[in-house]
């Protein structure tokens, strides 16, 4: 009997160190696997503060890129306003070459850095010195840049175009922009192409011109770079007037310009 008894207690001693033992176990497990989380949450948290850095890094590198475009067209429209002796339009100019290189704000409308008052009072008017009432697009570039997603210049067949227009188009759908143009103008002249940066659209492209929402142009599709197609409509007692891009499919390297679209009266 003394001998049952005490196998008795040994076997429950054992069982609780076993269980004890395996308690440690578990807890230790759980905290290498909360350790393992933290260092897994720690180097993701790196990662992105690492990409965030490169792209703020990348946005700077692009902002100075476009700054420094931008105040060599104002100073070309410096040479052009004191060529023809607009001292008022030469001050403006210059003066906004002056904030810009100062560290001014570069995005700022072509109204306020002073650039094509000069043209608003001439006989003809570059769409890109006036801004659209309604714009539909995936990018929008405006001055000679393809849009918002790129600081790029736009060139056509290796040729600047410093009035031209970007209007990347949404994916299967198109892009639209409208301008009111008030009547006041009776031809309206330019091009559409496939910036030189993007050689093929991942789907053949269709420009439209419309004027109070009746086509007036309409280009051939056109899905190759360097392709440049011209236009010169009348634009008579037309107030409205709406560039559209047509993009029945995916909308990839779609870099759809206008090539220095331009009113005459």
């Amino acid at each position: 009997m003394r001998h049952l008894l005490i196998l008795t207690c040994l076997l429950f001693v054992t069982g609780a160190v076993a269980d004890e033992a395996d308690f440690d176990f578990k807890s230790l497990g759980a905290k290498k696997a909360l350790r393992d989380y933290k260092a897994t949450l720690a180097k993701e948290d790196k990662a992105k503060r690492k990409a965030m850095e490169e792209m703020e890094a990348e946005a700077k590198k692009a902002q100075k890129k476009y700054r420094v475009e931008l105040i060599m067209n104002l100073e070309q429209a410096l040479k052009k306003a004191l060529q023809d002796a607009d001292l008022e339009e030469a001050n403006k100019i210059d003066s906004a070459i002056k904030a810009l290189k100062k560290g001014g704000d570069p995005t700022g409308s072509p109204e306020k850095i002073g650039v094509g008052s000069r043209q608003k009072r001439s006989s003809s008017l570059y769409l890109s010195d006036i801004s659209p009432i309604l714009a539909s697009t995936h990018w929008f570039g405006s001055h000679g840049f393809v849009g918002e997603g790129t600081f790029r210049q736009i060139r056509v067949g290796g040729k600047p175009f410093q009035h031209g227009l970007g209007t990347h188009p949404l994916n299967y759908s198109g892009a639209n922009v409208t301008y009111d143009i008030g009547g006041k103008f009776s031809e309206f002249t330019g091009g559409v192409a496939i910036d030189d940066g993007r050689q093929r659209s991942d789907t053949p492209l269709t420009f439209e011109i419309i004027g109070d929402g009746r086509q007036i142009w309409i280009s051939r599709p056109v899905q190759r770079g360097g392709m440049p197609q011209t236009f010169k409509v009348s634009v008579k007692r037309i107030k409205r007037l709406t560039l559209i891009v047509r993009c029945p499919g995916h909308n990839g390297f779609a870099w759809a310009v206008w090539l220095d679209p331009k009113l005459k009266k």
